[in-house]
């Protein structure tokens, strides 16, 4: 009976993690991108993707150029490539914040 509890709430986070994904996929053709600061990095991230080499020295911090860099290298679209990604890693952090806050305040 446990185990069917337990199997119950992982497959509603997985559920959540779904329906999180489907809703900003389709709200992906109303967003902008009209932000300098968001079109700078993704031009540095097409930079990087052009050249990849270790970022030692920015006014950012280098990890996001490595990853919308290699998006770029799968799909080079400037426009909907970056926001995929976001999408991808924003989603899939529900995971982990899940089961750390299920752990750290389950209350067994």
């Amino acid at each position: 009976m446990k185990f069917v509890n337990v199997f119950q709430s992982i497959s509603k986070i997985y559920l959540l993690v779904l329906i999180t994904v489907v809703v900003k996929i389709i709200l992906l053709p109303y967003s902008q991108t009209i932000n300098a600061d968001a079109v700078s990095r993704i031009f540095a991230s097409q930079k990087w993707m052009e050249n990849p080499e270790w970022t030692t020295s920015s006014v950012w911090a280098p990890f996001h150029f490595y990853i919308h860099g290699a998006g770029l290298m799968l799909w080079n679209n400037t426009i909907y490539t970056p926001k995929l990604v976001t999408i991808i890693f924003s989603t899939a952090t529900l995971l982990p914040f899940y089961f750390l806050t299920k752990r750290e305040f389950n209350q067994s």
